[in-house]
């Protein structure tokens, strides 16, 4: 799979009906997304296909325009800082970089946003602490631990998972994307 939760993708023009694309069969609910551009929720079929945002059908990488630009999808970010309470939060999309002002210390909004902003920037590079041998976690929603683990070896099945952004220190944080994904396809119908 080529993308990852988030991700813009256009749906391509030519597809038929009563076909199958990467296994999966595009029906006539389907016709009216072609050429539009919607953003990859979640997955199903044991992260086998996508979930988008306007649709609760399934979706394949073989039913989206190949020519996507990837890196433009980056280039339009904007970087919202903001104060709660004693944090400074910076916030681009759904992730953010927090920095909390300890209650024996001046609050200063700008060492805060600095702060705030280097571990938004770490936020966005999350697998730098993924080596061989170390445990992560992801979201299943089929289980009813809702998450499964794995010990990181680099082959293809770790590389599809980390591909797709869905790769976690934690079960709780697995457990969260979980959630989120069960909430996307439950208000899709």
């Amino acid at each position: 799979m080529k993308y990852k939760i988030g991700d813009k993708v256009k749906i391509r023009k030519d597809l038929k009906i009563g076909e199958r694309y990467g296994g999966c069969l595009f029906v006539k609910g389907m016709q009216k997304l072609c050429r539009e551009v919607v953003r990859i929720v979640g997955f199903s079929g044991l992260l086998r296909y996508y979930r988008i945002d306007s649709s609760g059908l399934c979706w394949t990488d073989e039913m989206f325009e190949s020519d996507v630009d990837t890196e433009v999808q980056g280039m339009n970010k904007h970087v919202v800082i903001y104060v709660d309470g004693n944090k400074v939060v910076a916030r681009c999309g759904d992730k953010e970089g927090v920095a909390r002002c300890h209650p024996d210390d001046d609050f200063d909004f700008y060492t805060g946003a600095k702060l705030a902003l280097e571990r938004l920037e770490e936020a966005e590079k999350p697998y730098t602490w993924l080596e061989e041998g170390v445990t992560y976690h992801y979201p299943m929603p089929v289980v009813s631990s809702l998450y499964n683990s794995a010990t990181y070896r680099a082959d293809d099945w770790d590389k599809r998972v980390v591909k797709r952004g869905i790769v976690f220190k934690t079960p709780e944080e697995a457990i969260e994307c979980a959630k989120k994904m069960l909430a996307a396809v439950k208000k899709e119908g």
